[in-house]
């Protein structure tokens, strides 16, 4: 992945990124490595192109514990930690317990390994990057307060008597409805998988779930629009091959799966 052109297009990155952030003290062959090592494939010009080199060099300098870089990210990114989270809890205790939480989790160093920072691969936007991070940390924080039940799929089926047909059959589909709908889940590709985890079970609007991915608003919503068709078809596919029950009895618990699937998702994903 050397040469001339490459050579120059990296120096000419470094110098860019730093003139961004004149405060920051990277050692140039640390960003020049840490770039080198994301430009995988065969075409690592184009791959450079992409990155948001910017970003990755505070997030770098921020993984080597310069003191400028992490005021710097601390006032961008952890100083909106309130408003990332205030669909979940928009009190100022619970904000102030996620920013520490969080400054620990990405700034400090895990042992051997360099802080989670390091992790951020500049192809999304740095700030959609920590929301997301900022959102699962403030829903593990929950989940300790008040655990929660293990997901059941009789949770997810309806209770007795609101559907007589769901309920003939609703024993004989507990384990396979759960098995096929995680099979399902796995069988997504990798970009409308996240994009399903992101929306439903961290709870991301649909311009949050597209900074994180890095694409478009109208990308995104393809995307949960077909992942949650393909989710349904292949649930049902699985169940009309693994049981034998009738078509009504399919149908029925085809119906109820499409009108409770958000909330399904947010137990299984």
């Amino acid at each position: 992945m050397h040469g001339p052109e490459l050579d120059d297009a990296l120096a000419r990155a470094l110098a860019e990124a730093a003139r961004e952030s004149p405060g920051i003290a990277l050692a140039p062959p640390l960003f020049e490595a840490h770039l080198r090592a994301l430009l995988g494939g065969d075409q690592p010009l184009a791959a450079l192109a992409a990155l948001r080199t910017g970003e990755l060099y505070l997030a770098c300098a921020c993984a080597h514990g310069d003191a400028h870089a992490l005021a710097a990210f601390d006032e961008r990114f952890l100083s909106r930690v309130a408003e990332y989270v205030a669909h979940i809890d928009r009190s100022a205790d619970f904000a102030d317990e996620v920013r520490q939480a969080l400054r620990s989790k990405l700034l400090l160093p895990r042992g051997a390994s360099p802080p989670l920072v390091a992790e951020y691969r500049g192809r999304g936007a740095l700030g959609g990057w920590v929301r997301v991070a900022a959102v699962r940390t403030a829903l593990d924080i929950v989940r300790q307060r008040k655990p929660v039940a293990s997901p059941d799929v009789a949770d997810a089926l309806p209770a007795p008597g609101r559907d007589p047909e769901l309920d003939a059959v609703r024993a004989l589909c507990r384990d396979e409805f759960a098995s096929a709908l995680r099979g399902a889940l796995a069988a997504l590709d990798p970009g409308r998988r996240s994009a399903l985890r992101l929306h439903y079970l961290d709870g991301l609007t649909l311009e949050e779930t597209a900074a994180a991915c890095g694409v478009s608003r109208a990308t995104v919503a393809r995307w949960l629009a077909s992942g949650r068709e393909d989710l349904l078809d292949g649930t049902m596919k699985a169940l009309r091959e693994r049981l034998r029950i009738t078509e009504g009895e399919l149908a029925s618990v085809l119906r109820y799966a499409r009108s409770e699937l958000d909330l399904s998702l947010r137990r299984f994903l």
